[in-house]
């Protein structure tokens, strides 16, 4: 099983993108904060004008297109509901390594063009270790304080602007119900944490010593031992459940947990206060 499609990054880089009053041309390779705000804006939160929440809201945003032969076209802030996390992860990597990226998972967290980006934004490399699971497969271990710290340079103020559209309308408009639910997930994954903590313990035995370990079909045994009924989803996609579960597992396995769910925190307190006073004490 590939460990990279991890849902780590839809819930503490997935909320990155960021808004700056000025409203400069993008470029095709980000140099500082700022333009990396607007690249990460676009490429995680926008579609074509086919799933425009409101056609009266776009961004200019030519020069991130990836095929050159792709027609020009706004992009518009639309609803997350239904994506699934890997298709966030993607545009967030795509963001970060202008080159190399698009849809390639053998260039993430490995080309110099993301580990550049990233360690000017964060100052340390996003992956703290790989080691070599017994089928072959990598598991990354993520630099929990370097995750965070990305999360506080880039999260932006609710009354920021990119191109005149306030960062808090287009996260209620993208994100904001997908990590309603999110947390719901959350707070039942780890209620009981005895049984949460020898899950991810046996999820990281199994990986590293038996050739035939399946992460997915493994994820899928710890769904039903935690979730004794179903969730009531109106925007997460099928299968949620599953896609959480396994990162917070795989986070708990690393001991980047903790720094994921402070960046989910901040993000809740700053842009959606009643969801972070229901859950603040929730995990």
């Amino acid at each position: 099983m590939k460990i990279y499609k991890s849902f780590i990054t839809f819930i503490c880089l997935g909320v990155l993108f960021s808004f700056t009053q000025s409203t400069p041309k993008f470029t095709s390779e980000a140099k500082n904060i700022e333009e990396m705000r607007k690249l990460i804006t676009v490429s995680l939160s926008t579609n074509s004008k086919r799933y425009a929440n409101n056609e009266n809201m776009f961004f200019n945003a030519t020069d991130l297109m990836h095929d050159k032969g792709e027609k020009e076209t706004p992009k518009y802030p639309a609803s997350q509901c239904e994506s699934q996390p890997s298709y966030m992860y993607y545009g967030l990597v795509i963001a970060f390594d202008r080159k190399n990226a698009y849809w390639n998972d053998g260039s993430f967290f490995r080309n110099d063009e993301f580990k550049n980006n990233f360690k000017n934004i964060a100052g340390k490399d996003p992956i703290k270790e790989i080691k070599k699971m017994k089928s072959g497969a990598e598991f990354r271990f993520f630099n929990g304080d370097a995750l965070e710290n990305a999360m506080d340079k880039l999260l932006p103020q609710t009354n920021d602007q990119l191109q005149n559209i306030p960062y808090q309308k287009i996260y209620d408009i993208t994100l904001k119900d997908y990590f309603a639910e999110s947390c719901e997930i959350i707070k039942i994954a780890l209620q009981d944490r005895k049984l949460f903590n020898k899950l991810s313990a046996d999820y990281l035995k199994k990986a590293m010593k038996n050739e035939g370990f399946d992460g997915q079909n493994y994820t899928y045994d710890c769904v039903e031992k935690i979730f004794k009924q179903e969730i009531q989803k109106k925007c997460l996609p099928n299968k949620a459940e599953m896609r959480i579960l396994g990162m917070l597992m795989r986070r708990q396995c690393d001991g980047s947990l903790k720094n994921v769910l402070n960046s989910l925190k901040k993000v809740l307190q700053r842009f959606d206060n009643a969801t972070f006073e229901k859950y603040k004490n929730a995990f």
